[in-house]
């Protein structure tokens, strides 16, 4: 499944496609996979803000050329791979993400050009979390620049936690404890019912008496194979502590299903993919609390490829552009979405940083205000037919419930959430995509039979080892 990424990445590949060599006007820096519209990109009405960037790069190296390449057909390590051996890939920077490509195997195959040689690129990078250079650093040696990260994690609603009368104290810190406070959770509303409050919220379509169990089974399954990887140890399923936490999960989500009610509830868990907001709420699921806390995480990188006759050029162009990047500044009553994109981009990669980043929906209160005003007019004038007025009546409520959602996200990330994403950020990690994949058809097959008793926790256990082999 892939996630959504910022559009300042499209904007510094914008840029990207845009560069060429640094130093002699022969050459010309290739990018492979960028789209741009050098109409927009050369218009001197153009203020936006890589029109900008682009200016200063080529101020700065006024022997520019360009050959920007849009397709980008390697989806996978193995086509990506493939393309860097042969001597026809002539791109010189290439991207690559966590989730479609084995960073780590093209880097060992000798594949990236190293950027440890050139010290504007090591400057600007020496401001980079150390955890987020660790991944693309190869035996001391830096082979790649990241451009943005995106944690994944689950948490706890807040607001929601609030609302059930529960404290901090009573968070859970490892999947172990999750359980603990499901079971005390079930017995307290079987007493006790807390109106309006669910554990999680389920499709249509996906609720039914193994839905729970179902759903935890995914949770167990894809941290322990996380964990395993994180740590460096071998996935086993058949061991006598694993076999019990699925015997008791199963137990659980039962529990779950007789007890717990979803209609016309908001949901005390749910997962987020790449909003920092929430980090504040995680909940660790690793396996125990002694065990070492880790988030799975997807990063974007740029490489230069080891066949490049233009790595130089590269190289000053990378560190050009991470350089605007660390310096760039907005004001929060004037920014527009290219300066959220580019802050929050900043706000991932840079540890310095701790300046509280605006969300782009922000902008989008005028929009919603100047919507309900025409919608209150309309309402106003009497010569409003009934029809009209029913329909705008609905979309001024609508309205309303929008603008307020608006005001809650004035910020992507706030100065508090921010020291929260730095002292986590250690615990990112960037798993492999051709590894076990937890979610497969197949694995979801078994975790199907288990739920429903056609088959015992030993059996799926054996199963899952089968499958890992």
């Amino acid at each position: 499944m892939k996630s959504v990424f910022s559009k300042w990445i499209v904007w510094l590949l914008v840029l990207l496609c845009t560069c060429t060599s640094a130093f002699a006007a022969a050459e010309t820096l290739k990018i492979q996979g960028i789209y741009f519209n050098p109409k927009t990109l050369y218009s001197e009405e153009n203020k936006s803000l890589e029109a900008q960037w682009y200016a200063a790069f080529t101020s700065a190296y006024p022997d520019n050329k360009l050959s920007p390449n849009k397709k980008m057909p390697y989806q996978s390590t193995k086509s990506l791979q493939k393309a860097l051996e042969k001597k026809e890939f002539k791109t010189d920077v290439f991207t690559m993400d966590t989730l479609s490509h084995d960073h780590r195997q093209i880097i060992a195959e000798g594949l990236c050009v190293d950027l440890s040689q050139y010290e504007a690129v090591m400057d600007v990078v020496a401001q980079i979390h150390p955890s987020l250079m660790n991944a693309v650093t190869y035996d001391g040696k830096v082979y790649g620049v990241p451009l943005c990260v995106s944690p994944r994690y689950f948490y706890y609603d807040k607001n929601v936690w609030e609302l059930a009368g529960l404290a901090e104290t009573d968070v859970p810190a490892s999947y172990t404890g999750f359980l603990d406070f499901l079971e005390g959770y079930c017995e307290g509303i079987r007493t006790k019912p807390i109106d309006n409050v669910c554990i999680y919220s389920f499709d249509d379509d996906n609720y039914g008496p193994t839905a729970y169990t179902n759903w935890l089974l995914e949770l167990l399954i894809g941290n322990y194979v996380d964990q395993c990887e994180f740590q460096g140890m071998a996935v086993q399923f058949s061991t006598s502590e694993f076999i019990a936490l699925l015997e008791r999960t199963k137990t659980v989500g039962e529990l779950l299903y007789q007890y717990d009610d979803i209609k016309d509830s908001e949901a005390l868990f749910s997962d987020r993919t790449g909003e920092l907001r929430a980090l504040g709420q995680l909940i660790p699921l690793r396996m125990t609390d002694d065990d070492p806390i880790f988030i799975k995480s997807e990063m974007k990188l740029c490489a230069v490829s080891a066949a490049s006759k233009n790595a130089e050029q590269a190289a000053s162009f990378l560190a050009f552009f991470m350089n605007n990047l660390r310096s760039h500044t907005c004001d929060v009553m004037k920014q527009t979405t290219e300066d959220a994109d580019y802050l929050k981009a900043k706000a991932d990669l840079f540890s310095d940083t701790h300046e509280a980043v605006p969300s782009q929906n922000y902008g989008l209160v005028d929009f919603w205000q100047q919507k309900i005003e025409e919608g209150n007019a309309v309402l106003a004038d009497p010569a409003t037919d009934e029809l009209t007025r029913k329909e705008y009546e609905e979309n001024v409520i609508r309205w309303q419930y929008v603008l307020g959602k608006v005001y809650d996200q004035e910020y992507y990330a706030t100065k508090e959430q921010l020291d929260t994403y730095h002292s986590l950020v250690e615990c990112f990690y960037f798993a492999s995509p051709d590894g076990f994949d937890s979610i497969s058809s197949e694995i979801t097959a078994q975790r199907k039979q288990f739920s429903t008793g056609s088959i015992t926790a030993e059996k799926l256990a054996q199963r899952l080892d089968d499958l890992v082999k």
